[in-house]
């Protein structure tokens, strides 16, 4: 009833390659292919320090549809809240609601601040 141990000292395979149980042992881990640092096989072929370097600028291509939060207001459980927006007290006044232009069902919310950053309104001519 326990778990069988093997003594690696009396093994002969062991003697004869004594690296064997230690690549056994890494064989759920891969090595990054950017640092070379250990990484789990299920975690993808880039450890996360590395993640970080992939960021990228990008230029936005299409408008967006926002309206603003209304304090008080019931946000349904398909509207996205960020766990950094929530720690930081969204939703708040100033905050906004964006939906995906082409599914409106995909809701999220945009922090005030980053909104006012990065937005400005769209003047439709009448």
């Amino acid at each position: 009833m326990g778990v069988e141990r093997v003594d690696f000292y009396r093994d002969e395979e062991y003697r004869q390659n004594p690296i064997q149980p230690l690549q056994q042992e890494r064989q759920d881990h891969n090595i990054c292919k950017k640092c070379g640092n250990n990484i789990y096989k299920d975690k993808g072929n880039i450890c996360i320090n590395c993640k970080d370097d992939l960021f990228r600028k990008y230029r936005r291509k299409q408008i967006a549809e926002l309206r603003p939060y209304v304090k008080g207001e019931y946000l349904s459980p398909e509207i996205s809240i960020s766990k950094v927006d929530k720690e930081d007290g969204s939703p708040k006044e100033g905050d906004m609601i964006a939906r995906n232009p082409k599914k409106h069902k995909d809701k999220w919310l945009v922090a005030k601040e980053y909104f006012e950053d990065n937005f400005e309104i769209i003047e439709e001519k009448e």
